[in-house]
């Protein structure tokens, strides 16, 4: 273990430089992130055999836990790690002299590895349930909710392939092309709102949360790491009255997941109210960035950091897969389920935690191996960047 904290303390730098400290914040903050959306899953969804949706949303059962979402759903930190890395992917394939191709193939070919492992596994098994119970409620829950978590992997994809233009941008313009996005997210907003234009607002699922992959740019030249405290401070605090007066006098939803609640949906087109939710909590986690930095030091929590990134797509991809597993398999031995919401069943919700994150450590421990070894003809480069491209490669690959 020793030795593997010591390689991935350094990150990628070019032939005869000297290696670059990992930002150990950025790790964190990509490991935490994973575990939350994790939790957030596994938490989503009230699971009533006698229903015949199956499932319905613990956010509708117990409303306040809709604010909840305003700390937890934490898709734009994703985004916004995954520009901090891109950028610092690409300025270093520029140094070394790579083609955008091999930059490309860098970037995407440990996202997609899992991915491809986790298809060649779960299309055979969907057809075969879609044959063998074609009415099965049950069954289709199952299959979607396995598939549930691939939605982001077409936009980050488009994100990392446009990285050359989208950061020549940032260089040239800087603040202006953040702020040029939130005035677009504002118009798609007003069209799909006032003139309902629905289709056009559905752009808004690539400029929301190409708004916090830009700023993860600033991220990566300093700018934001310059900036004090106090003004963090105000455009955290600023943009938090702003959700707050979009979600109460505004027509949004309280919750930035999709619940029937009759208001506007944050999610699936996001919304303004998400893009707001994104300044909230960047600003947020960058006031937190000393603390983080300290609590990351720690040898344990870095070694927990560390393990998480090394399968964070695996972790990624398989979470509901383990989620769905258990609770068919207690359903099978007659465990009864408990109330969402009642004493008992908060009492019990770290005990079930635990009991689906030993489920999912089993389908890391069976599937992450194939997150670590590179398809063939893919070898690693040698020399100084080897030592540590293998191991810390995983920072940077899922939502990042």
């Amino acid at each position: 273990m020793t030795a593997l904290l010591t390689q991935t303390a350094t990150a990628p730098s070019a032939p005869g430089a000297p290696s670059r400290p990992r930002d150990r914040f950025i790790d964190f903050v990509r490991a935490f992130s994973i575990l939350a959306v994790v939790v957030g899953h596994w938490l989503m969804d009230i699971i009533d055999w006698d229903d015949p949706a199956w499932t319905h949303s613990l956010l509708v059962s117990i409303q306040p836990m809709q604010y909840v979402t305003w700390v937890l759903h934490v898709i734009p930190l994703f985004f916004f790690v995954g520009g901090f890395a891109n950028a610092l992917s690409l300025r270093s394939a520029h140094r070394r002299g790579l083609p955008y191709a091999a930059f490309l193939r860098h970037r995407l070919e440990r996202l997609l590895r899992p991915v491809a492992v986790f298809l060649a596994v779960w299309l055979p098994l969907a057809y075969l349930m879609r044959s063998g119970w074609p009415d099965s409620v049950v069954a289709e829950n199952i299959m979607l909710g396995a598939f549930r978590p691939l939605w982001f992997i077409p936009v980050y994809i488009l994100f990392v392939a446009l990285t050359p233009w989208t950061l020549a941008l940032h260089k040239r313009f800087g603040w202006a092309v953040p702020a040029a996005l939130v005035v677009t997210v504002i118009l798609l907003d007003a069209a799909r709102l006032g003139f309902g234009m629905t289709g056009l607002g559905m752009v808004n699922n690539f400029v929301v949360f190409l708004l916090a992959y830009q700023v993860g740019y600033f991220y990566a030249d300093g700018r934001l790491q310059r900036l004090r405290w106090p003004l963090l401070l105000a455009v955290a605090l600023g943009a938090l009255a702003m959700l707050a007066a979009l979600t109460t006098v505004g027509p949004y939803s309280p919750s930035m997941l999709a619940v029937p609640d009759g208001r506007v949906p944050n999610a699936d087109p996001a919304s303004a109210a998400f893009a707001t939710l994104s300044i909230w909590l960047i600003a947020l986690t960058l006031l937190l960035r000393a603390p983080i930095d300290r609590l990351a030091a720690q040898p344990g929590v870095w070694a927990a950091v560390v393990k998480v990134n090394l399968y964070i797509m695996t972790i990624y991809v398989w979470h509901t897969s383990a989620w769905s597993l258990t609770i068919v398999t207690l359903h099978l031995l007659g465990v009864p389920l408990i109330e969402a919401g009642t004493p008992l069943w908060w009492l019990l919700l770290p005990l079930w935690l635990a009991l689906l994150g030993l489920v999912l450590a089993g389908f890391v421990w069976v599937f992450g191996r194939f997150e670590q070894v590179p398809w063939p003809g893919g070898a690693h480069p040698t020399g100084p960047d080897a030592r540590v491209d293998r191991p810390a490669e995983a920072f940077g690959r899922l939502p990042s």
